[in-house]
């Protein structure tokens, strides 16, 4: 292991090497290339901050966007690697999945504070709200990725609260030479193909994309919460199971001529993975299955009608089926075969949106919509203990109880979401210099549920309303320097799963007391171009997070609203790019100012930031001429603390009192050794830091340990 004193010098080292062999390449580019890269980028039309083309300089948030040249310069293969770069977000896991946390935020297994938007398609989970932002959905058909930090639900509704992610697909004259294929091989049994064809016909262009991964995934030993002994009293230590593999089929068709704006898109979504430290916190001893698979259906409509008038619809089906084998309980005296929870479900939503903009004199707009989602459950097609009642929660050594409904609070309840929202955008109307951002939007959700507990399981009612306005005051002294003032509010609305889940240990929730999250952030932002080289960007923030939804320990209910919490911070980046070289340079900090606790096996803390580190410090850089090319992309993590509720006796033995600070650092290496050919090796972690752990919260005996360094060869040809 090298110490943290070395990682400058070994850095610096790294890059004078590469630089220097990629140096004795002749630079076939031209001198100011990249240069050109950089202003391409930032006058890049983004859509997502105000549903308008316009610049990340000129829009009322935020925003960041990511390039698939940059996706393959620096060989990232997800959207959680991309997210990680950017100032405010970072790495975060739970059970077997790698999630976004976002400004001093920890995030859950849920993954449920980012709305997901694939060409404007809401691209979350219908059951748990997930932004399935890890290997599961592959970036290959990835055209720019959109990201605008902060609350959105002033536009887009529910699960907008940490950011709006958007990816902007390829289309078919994106592949001019018709088809692209890659294939990488690593250690850890990595292997990822990737496939794309297009062709561009005189009434639609079609477009599509297969991608397959597996991956042993980062196994290792570890304790876990069982309390299993070895013969010295110690806990002892079980491979950790985290293999995965998943497969993704897309196609696109869109208009073309007369039948311009019309487009059709299919998702195929299908993966497989395993519990890693168990999903009570006990790694199995038996053999587990989770595996699950999504249809995504999308028609839409998006046209300019003349005289200033457009207008945009959507429809959107989705279904979600999972087959899962839980094994819950270790086999014991009393439950000599262990026990485990078989279940076979789906559920299934179709999304709706009719959306209307006016363009008015001097680039003024006005911009009016509804949306509308209903959810439906209808039972499981198979659900079952093996040698455990899940209807009554008790042992039932040597049976197979059928059990219950899932979700059978809402079984053959449709659950209806409603939003309606507008949003004024001053344009030039009050001068050249100061444009206003005006938006609000009304959401209800609604939905009656069965009381399963009370005699006769009679019929109830349940509703949530939100109102989420939103104000930007942007003000540019020059076409390259805007100073923006910004307020908004989100919200989160409890899941079908936080809500309704029952009969299971998988779920378990409070349908009568489960609140919905919200959030109010009040943030100043400056956008800076400095000529062509350099693009500066800060902002500070304050956001105050109410009723944060998480699992929970209190009462056996998983689901529960756990706190609320005030935080402040800053992030300032740098993009750059100087002859052959570009990339980023950014620092994010965060600190807790307040803090309300409900869930009482929380410890308080108000005015210290636990689970989340205070400092991230993150840089990219970019080497490239017509032959060669070479990235490193590195992310430095501050101290982690921990609350007094994460304390046990004897803990000191397997986890430390905080989480030490540490630096990993990712290498690509390519050779374009012939045309539309390009042969690279991505080595991620190379300095293979071991200190790069992730925090478990509560009081358990382990935290979640980052992988060894791993070493793959890409090879990507277009034909």
């Amino acid at each position: 292991m090298l110490r943290r004193s070395s990682y400058p010098g070994t850095l610096c080292a790294t890059l004078l090497v590469a630089g220097s062999l990629l140096g004795q390449a002749p630079a076939k580019r031209a001198e100011d290339q990249d240069r050109e890269d950089l202003l391409a980028l930032l006058n890049t039309p983004i859509t997502t901050a105000s549903k308008r083309a316009e610049r990340a300089i000129e829009a009322p948030s935020i925003v960041s966007v990511v390039t698939r040249d940059q996706f393959q310069a620096y060989g990232w293969t997800t959207l959680n690697e991309a997210l990680y770069s950017l100032p405010g977000f970072g790495p975060s896991q739970d059970y077997d999945r790698r999630t976004v946390s976002s400004r001093g935020l920890v995030e859950g297994w849920n993954n449920n504070h980012i709305l997901l938007l694939v060409d404007g398609i809401p691209f979350n989970d219908n059951l748990y709200g997930s932004a399935y932002t890890w290997d599961i959905t592959p970036v290959f058909f990835i055209k720019t990725l959109e990201v605008v930090r902060g609350p959105g639900s002033a536009l887009y509704g529910s699960n907008s609260t940490n950011s709006v992610t958007q990816l902007r697909t390829i289309s078919a004259k994106d592949l001019p030479r018709g088809g692209q294929v890659q294939a990488r091989m690593g250690q850890n049994g990595e292997r990822l193909y990737d496939m794309a064809l297009g062709h561009s016909g005189e009434y639609f262009s079609a477009v599509g994309a297969f991608s397959t991964s597996r991956s042993n995934g980062n196994g290792y030993l570890d304790t876990d919460a069982s309390g299993r002994t070895d013969a010295n009293g110690q806990l002892q230590r079980f491979m950790v199971q985290d293999a995965r593999n998943s497969q993704y089929g897309w196609l696109k068709l869109e208009g073309e001529g007369a039948l311009s704006g019309l487009a059709l898109q299919y998702h195929h979504q299908a993966w497989n993975f395993q519990s890693g430290h168990g999903w009570l916190w006990a790694i199995p001893d038996g053999p587990e299955q989770y595996q699950e698979k999504r249809e995504i259906v999308a028609l839409a409509f998006d046209r300019n009608l003349g005289k200033g008038w457009g207008i945009e619809t959507m429809l959107r089906h989705q279904r979600h089926d999972l087959s899962w084998n839980m094994r819950y309980f270790l086999s014991s005296p009393t439950l000599p075969g262990g026990g485990s929870e078989v279940l076979d479900t789906s559920a299934s939503d179709w999304f709706g949106r009719a959306q209307a903009s006016w363009e008015l004199p001097k680039a003024a707009s006005l911009l009016f919509g509804v949306e509308a989602t209903r959810f439906l459950y209808e039972g499981d097609r198979s659900h079952y203990g093996i040698n455990y009642d899940f209807n009554t929660y008790a042992e039932a050594p040597g049976q197979v109880v059928p059990a219950g409904p899932w979700l059978e609070f809402i079984k053959d309840k449709a659950i209806l979401n409603t939003g309606f929202y507008a949003q004024f955008s001053s344009g030039k109307l009050l001068g050249d210099t100061f444009k206003v951002v005006l938006g609000v939007r009304s959401d209800r959700t609604a939905f009656d549920f069965i009381r399963i507990y009370d005699p006769g399981k009679p019929t109830a009612s349940k509703s949530y309303s939100e109102l989420s306005p939103r104000l930007a005051l942007i003000w540019t002294p020059r076409e390259n320097l805007a100073v923006k003032l910004m307020y908004g509010s989100a919200f989160r609305a409890p899941t079908p799963s936080e809500v309704a889940g029952a009969n299971t240990y998988s779920l378990a929730s409070n349908i009568d007391g489960l609140k919905p999250e919200t959030l109010k952030t009040l943030e100043v932002g400056v956008d800076w171009i400095l000529g062509s080289n350099l693009n500066w960007r800060t902002n500070v923030f304050r956001t105050k997070f109410n009723d944060q939804i998480a699992y929970s320990l209190q009462n056996a209910n998983l689901s529960t609203n756990v706190y609320t919490l005030t935080t402040q911070g800053l992030e300032t980046e740098l993009l750059y790019g100087f002859a052959n070289w570009k990339g980023y340079a950014n620092f994010s900090m965060a600190k807790r100012v307040d803090e309300e606790i409900i869930d009482l096996t929380i410890a308080a803390s108000k005015d210290r930031l636990t689970w989340e580190p205070g400092q991230r410090f993150k840089f990219g850089l970019i080497y490239t001429n017509q032959q060669w090319s070479a990235s490193a992309n590195a992310l430095y993590q501050g101290r982690v603390e921990r609350r007094s509720s994460d304390l046990f006796a004897g803990m000191a033995t397997y986890r430390p009192a905080s989480l030490d600070p540490w630096f990993a650092l990712n290498l690509k290496f390519g050779w374009s050794f012939a045309t539309g050919a390009n042969l690279a090796l991505v080595v991620n972690n190379a300095l293979n830091t071991h200190k790069n752990t992730l925090i478990k919260t509560q009081a358990f005996p382990f935290d979640y340990q980052g992988e060894e360094r791993r070493a793959s060869l890409v090879l990507r040809t277009s034909f």
